[in-house]
C-alpha cells in the first residue's frame, strides 16, 4: 500500500514512483458490490416469467422489474425494458438499464436466482405447515 494524496484545486493523483495505480479501464471491472434483493412477486402460471425483483446495489441504487426468466436450457434474469417501433415498423425491445461488464451480470444473476430459489423454499415451507 502508498500513501497516495490528491490536490484539491486540479484533482491530481500523486502516488510513490513504481506504486501501479489502476487505469479507467482496470477499476470498471473490479466489482466488490453488495446487493439486496427483494422477490416482489412469485408467478407460477405455467409460463417462462417466474418472478420480479427489486434489486439494491451498494444501499445506493435500485432497480425494479428485473425478471426471472426460466427456459428448458437454463434460469437467467432479464432487466426492465422498454418496447420501441424500428423502422421496418417492427417492434422491439431494449434494456432500459443494464450491467456493463460480464463479471456484474454474473454477480447479480447470481445474488438475484439466490434470492428467488430461497423465496421459492420459503413458500413451500409456507405450504406445507398450513397443510
Amino acid at each position: 500500500m502508498c500513501a497516495q494524496a490528491e490536490t484539491e484545486s486540479f484533482g491530481l493523483l500523486f502516488a510513490r514512483p513504481g506504486t501501479h495505480i489502476p487505469n479507467n479501464r482496470e477499476r470498471r471491472y473490479t466489482t466488490e458490490m453488495k446487493f439486496n434483493v427483494n422477490v416482489r412477486k412469485l408467478i407460477e402460471n405455467g409460463k417462462p416469467l417466474k418472478a420480479t425483483c427489486s434489486v439494491t446495489m451498494d444501499d445506493q441504487f435500485t432497480i425494479h422489474g428485473v425478471k426471472v426468466i426460466t427456459t428448458e436450457k437454463h434460469t437467467f434474469i432479464a432487466m426492465p425494458s422498454e418496447s420501441y417501433t424500428d423502422a421496418d415498423g417492427n417492434e422491439k425491445f431494449r434494456d432500459v438499464c443494464h450491467p456493463i461488464t460480464s463479471a456484474l451480470r454474473k454477480e447479480m444473476e447470481d445474488a438475484v436466482l439466490a434470492a428467488y430459489n430461497a423465496k421459492v423454499v420459503e413458500e413451500n415451507l409456507k405450504a406445507i405447515d398450513a397443510n
